[in-house]
């Protein structure tokens, strides 16, 4: 056998004449294209590599681009809450606390913002439910739910409350826990925190808190006489529903619900503190 460079064979007889009896075995046919086979397959291989790092991308700037906008979001929403608290807070100090401007008309400039701003504070109940933030939603409940009925159910729902000084020291208590918190849940969202913005945040509901149950308390005594005398609300008998309500009754159980439930909104935030500053223990 003679060693060379292969030749390719025209036909397989020496005449040009096609044999009645010669016919290819498709069968057993083989052509010599594997070095093509394995080129498509490694192109192949590379396009499919190529697309899932693309499609490793896209999820990933997805992701991303999720996360800032969610930073954004709690940012701006806990921005905006402070500017207003500070809003009420200072409106307060100085016209109603250091000018002693009266109630009715202090009251008339800061009922709007302080509306507002309870509103939106549902979102900090939502929020949790969606999975924005990884709180609890049961504490931002029960104080939405409280302020609410405060504010626009006793508050606003009698005309008289209006003139009654109490209602400044609870604004202002209400207002100077939040100067503290929204700054604080700001710097959060943006993964920074400030160690004396921690602390207050931790330290400044100890008497915050029970100075806000107290005139919450106050405000609903300081309501009952309005509420007994105009009997707005009641639902008296014969009715369609037959049912019936007194508003001054519910006044005097919500005070002993704020009462009962005081003492665990305490222990919560003791927790969180502990949790927070809470001493380690030294391991002998």
């Amino acid at each position: 056998m003679k060693d060379g460079p292969s030749e390719e064979w025209t036909r397989l007889t020496l005449s040009e004449e096609k044999q009645p009896w010669l016919k290819i075995d498709f069968d057993k046919l083989t052509v010599d294209d594997d070095s093509e086979d394995e080129e498509l397959r490694r192109k192949a291989e590379f396009e499919e590599e190529q697309l899932k790092q693309i499609q490793k991308q896209l999820t990933e700037s997805e992701a991303e681009a999720y996360t800032d906008l969610k930073k954004m979001y709690l940012c701006v929403y806990n921005f905006l809450q402070f500017i207003g608290y500070s809003y009420i807070f200072i409106y307060l100090t100085v016209n109603f606390v250091i000018k002693g401007q009266g109630m009715r008309q202090a009251y008339s400039k800061i009922i709007l913002p302080l509306s507002v701003c309870q509103v939106f504070a549902v979102l900090e109940v939502i929020n949790p439910l969606l999975g924005i933030v990884k709180t609890g939603a049961m504490a931002p409940l029960i104080q939405f739910t409280g302020r609410n009925m405060v504010l626009f159910v006793v508050i606003r729902g009698e005309d008289r409350m209006v003139g009654e000084p109490v209602l400044c020291y609870l604004f202002l208590i209400w207002s100077s826990i939040e100067l503290v918190r929204y700054p604080f849940y700001m710097l959060c969202s943006i993964g920074q925190e400030s160690m004396i913005i921690s602390w207050l945040r931790y330290t400044i509901w100890i008497p915050l808190y029970p100075a806000g149950f107290l005139f919450e308390i106050l405000s609903l005594w300081t309501a009952i006489p309005f509420y007994e005398a105009s009997k707005k609300y009641n639902l008296e008998l014969p009715n369609a529903w037959n049912v019936s309500f007194d508003m001054t009754t519910f006044l005097y159980i919500w005070i002993v619900g704020i009462l009962s439930a005081s003492p665990m909104m305490m222990s919560h935030m003791w927790r969180q503190r502990q949790k927070r500053f809470g001493s380690k223990k030294k391991v002998h």
